[in-house]
This record gives C-alpha cells, structure tokens and sequence, in this order.
C-alpha cells in the first residue's frame, strides 16, 4: 500500500505545474530529481487470427463467362527503305575445250599406240567429230606360232540440234587383223599368210529423236542402224536394224513402247543363210515418291532360213523402292527376252573362229533377278544383285583342231538354267582417291555339255585410284579369274585351264592442262596364262606415252 500512495502522490505532483500553468503565472520546477518506483508487469497483446476458410457452398463451382474485346488499331507501317548492296555470284568456272587430242606410246613386244581425235567445240546446233586409232604387236611367244595382230578403227559422228529435236549420224570403219598362233610345233611350220585372218567391219547408222525438256510432252526417237563384216576366209554378214520408240508421261504415270526390226543375210563356206526378227516392248510405269513399278512384256518373232518360225511372249515386271530416303534402294524383276547372235559380236570376244559358225538366237525364257544399292556415306556404295534364269541357246566356244594345226573355234549351243551374282564395293573421294571390289560368280547348269566352256565361275577384282600433288595419278588393277574348261579333241575329254592372277598398274603425270605422259605395266606378275585353248597370253608387257591437247 505504500508503494501504490507513493505513485498516486507523484502523479498528482505532476500535474500540478499543468494545472497551474493554465491559471496564469507558470512557475519553474527548479532541480527537483524524482523517482518513481513500480513492480514491471509485461504484457501480450490479443492476437486475431485470419479466417482462411471458405465461406459458403464449396461443393460446386461456377464457371464464369470470360469476355475479351479487341480493338482494331491499324499497325503503322511507315518505314524507311535502305538500299540493299546484291551480292556478286561467283562466275562459272566453265573447262576450256581442245579440238584436237593426240595419244601415242610405245611398248614391248614391238608395240605402237597411235590416237587422234578432232572435235568441234561447244555449240547449240551442231557438234561433230572424227577419232582414228592404231595399236600392234609384233612380239614372240615361245614354243607357240607367230601372234602378230594389229586393231585399227576410224570413225566419225555428227549431231544437228534443232528447237525440240536432233538428227545424229555415225559411220566407222574397223580394220582387225590377228594370227592363228595355237600350235606347238615349230612356228616355221605355217607362214603368216597361212594364219593370218582379216576382219573388215563397216558400220553406220541415222537417228532422230526429239530433245524437248518438258517431260509431259510426246518423246519419241528412231533410227536405222547398218553392218557389214567380212574377213578372208569367206565369211560375211550383213545386218540392217530399224528401230522406234515413244513414251508419253501421264501426272505419275508413264506410258511406252519400243519397235525393233532386225534383218540379217549370213553367207559361208558351207551354207547362205537369211534371218528376220522383229521385237515390241510395250511398258507401264508408275511412279510415286520413292516407289516405282512397271509391267508390260517382251514379245520377239523369229524366223528363218534353217530355222522355225517361232513367236516369244516374256511377261515383264519390276519394282523398286527408296528406303531411308535415297541412302538404299532395292528392286526386283521378273522379265524375259531373245538376243541376236551376230559373227560382230562373236569375232569381237574370240578372234580365231574357224569359217563355218552357226548362228542361233538366245532366248532367255524366265528370269528372276534382284538386288541393293546402298550407299553407307558419300564415299562408299555398295550393291549387289542375283539373277538365276532358264535359258535356251547358250553359246559356247567349242575348239576341234585334232592336230598341230593351229586350234580354231566354231560355236556350240545347249540349253542350260543361269544363275548370277554379282557384288561390288566402291569408295570414292572426290577426285583425289577410289577404291574398288568387285566379285562375279555364274553357274552353267547344261543340259548336255557337262562344263561350261571357257567360263570361269568366279571373277574377283580390286581397284584403285590416287592422286599425289595434284599432278601424279596412279591407278592399279589386281584381279583373279577362276579356272575354266576346254573340250579336247584328241581325248574327248576335258582340258583344265588354270585360274590365274593379274595385276596392271598405271602412272599418269600431268606436267601441264594439255600435256602429259603415262607409263602402263600389265601382266607384272608375268603369269603365262590361256584365256583360250591352246594360245597364250604375252607375260609382262609395258608401254610409256604421252598425251596432248591443242587447238
């Protein structure tokens, strides 16, 4: 209690000088200390806490309606303009043209090389050229006849180009002459004059085609084509070929057909002999995308003298198809066809045919085929395809020489179910190096010749390509040739041709844009191998030439 008299006397103290002051004379306090003393009592203000709760019905919700408004307000497009600067292209690098091109080399074996061309430059209405070639031996075999030969050719070809289409013309004339070297008694037994065996060939042909580039117009070509072969012994052929073809697109599809009429006179020693065929080969296509597929047929009439009239119907189809864009592309085919056995297309793989040579017509009945393309990255594709077909009429070089004479070939035909296949690996890297593998495999299953003759089985062969300071250009060639069969008169058995390995390499060295020289090594192994029966090939053989470009 005294605590609490002595804080109410204090106050009262307190306001006394207020309370003065308001009646008039305000008085001082002077140094007066006063102290007042009370218990401390701390004290918690109430809290008042938020109500988060909802208020009312929340077992259901309203949606409520959203109304937007835009006011249209036109942009302002007032700009300035700036002049821009065009970027400058770049001109074309267009390659400078030569008319003339000159080629000669010398080689062992006593071999010259001699090639001219002259070409006119580029034009949009005409372009013609001329182009001569001469290359021979005059080199020994040992223990063998003499194997002199000698190739020559000339020909000259032209091109008239008008708005929508061209007129073109070809006429050559070859010049081969080889020797009926495959004895192995002295080679003083026959003279040249007695082997020697000259084959003249003369050909030409005429053609007009249209050249319009837009593809929904008509496109269309014909021509006619002409031989005449004939060498000293008694052997001659002449041969006119007439052909068409048209094609019309349609939006995705395309609509053909190719005429061909073939008209042959064969006269020989034992027999005179004319041959007619005549081919159509109609065809759809369609075409969507990365998918194509075409049907149509092959139909081919063959008559005769000697032979039966006979017309040939082989059904065509094929498909093909982009996977993964354009990296793989397979395809597939099921067709047919009949092929014209001509003395130029023989004379030209084997060279010492006897003077009598039937000639039949191959006729492919069905074949089946496929295969891939694809290509890993830009610098390695592959493919590979397979094939396997009847085939009716499959020729074969078929040697009957009994004797020393020297060994001559006459063609023999069987019917025989074909297989093919065939793979390929090629790398290559813009212009600076190429690599290659290749393999070949065919299978002769004959009805009545128990080997295939002088047909190997396998052919594998490696490639390749390499440039060394932009002026050194090597090029190599390795490849093995499985072994193969030869009748042997004699015995009436089979003779073995060994398979064998060759290699070929080449240096080209380009001192200049028009001058170079070359150096080419065939045969380094210097294997002695037959492609044919009885005449071998040289050993190792080189020659070293230049090249030139002028005018």
């Amino acid at each position: 209690m005294k605590s609490r008299a002595i804080y109410i006397y204090g106050c009262l103290l307190l306001s006394f000088p207020a309370f003065c002051q308001q009646g008039g004379q305000v008085k001082n306090l002077g140094d007066d200390e006063v102290t007042i003393i009370k218990d401390y009592q701390p004290v918690l203000n109430d809290a008042f806490k938020i109500n988060i709760l909802p208020e009312g019905d929340t077992s259901t919700f309203t949606q409520p309606v959203l109304k937007y408004k835009v006011e249209a307000e036109p942009m302002n497009t007032a700009f300035n303009i700036t002049p821009i600067k065009p970027v400058k292209i770049k001109e074309d690098n267009i390659k400078k043209l030569y008319h003339g091109f000159l080629k000669a080399g010398y080689g062992n074996y006593n071999t010259p090389l001699a090639e001219v061309s002259f070409h006119s430059l580029r034009s949009k209405e005409f372009d013609a050229g001329i182009h001569l070639k001469h290359l021979s031996s005059t080199g020994d075999i040992k223990g063998y006849g003499q194997p002199d030969y000698s190739q020559n050719s000339i020909a000259t070809n032209g091109t008239k180009y008008f708005d929508k289409t061209a007129l073109t013309g070809e006429v050559g004339f070859n010049r081969d002459v080889y020797h009926f070297y495959g004895y192995s008694s002295p080679p003083e037994m026959f003279s040249k004059s007695e082997t020697r065996h000259v084959m003249n060939l003369f050909k030409g042909n005429v053609g007009f085609k249209s050249t319009g580039i837009d593809k929904d117009k008509l496109s269309y070509s014909s021509g006619i084509a002409f031989d005449k072969f004939s060498d000293n012994r008694n052997s001659d052929e002449s041969f006119i070929g007439i052909s068409g073809s048209g094609g019309k697109r349609y939006k995705d599809s395309y609509i053909s057909a190719v005429t061909e009429l073939a008209l042959m006179h064969i006269d020989q020693p034992l027999n005179d002999r004319k041959r007619t065929t005549f081919k159509i080969d109609p065809r759809y296509t369609f075409k969507k995308n990365k998918f194509l597929i075409a049907a149509g047929a092959n139909i081919a009439y063959e008559t005769g003298d000697f032979i039966d009239s006979k017309l040939h119907f082989y059904p065509h189809a094929n498909a093909e198809l982009q996977v993964l864009s354009d990296q793989i592309t397979v395809f597939a085919q099921l067709s047919g066809n009949l092929k014209n056995n001509t003395l130029v297309d023989f004379s030209a793989e084997n060279s010492f045919l006897d003077e009598f040579t039937p000639l039949l017509n191959t006729s492919t009945k069905m074949e089946l085929s496929g295969g891939v393309t694809a290509r890993l990255s830009r610098e390695f594709i592959i493919t590979a395809d397979a094939s396997a077909g009847r085939v009716i009429n499959q020729p074969y070089y078929f040697n009957f020489s009994a004797t020393d004479e020297p060994v001559k070939y006459t063609i023999v035909y069987d019917d025989a179910n074909v297989v093919h296949l065939n793979a390929a690996l090629d790398y290559i890297q813009a212009e600076k190096s190429s690599f290659g593998i290749n393999l070949k495999y065919n299978s002769f299953n004959n009805d009545s010749i128990d080997k295939p003759l002088f047909t190997p089985a396998f052919k594998i062969g490696l490639h390749g390509t390499y440039v060394l300071a932009e002026k050194i250009y090597l090029k190599s060639e390795l490849y093995y040739n499985d072994l193969s069969y030869a009748f042997n008169m004699k015995d009436g058995g089979f003779t073995k041709l060994d398979g064998y390995v060759d290699m070929n390499l080449g240096v080209d060295y380009r001192y200049s844009k028009v001058l170079s020289a070359f150096v080419q090594v065939n045969n380094i192994g210097m294997q002695k191998y037959f492609q044919y029966y009885n005449y071998p090939s040289y050993r190792l053989n080189a020659m070293a030439g230049i090249t030139y470009s002028f005018w």
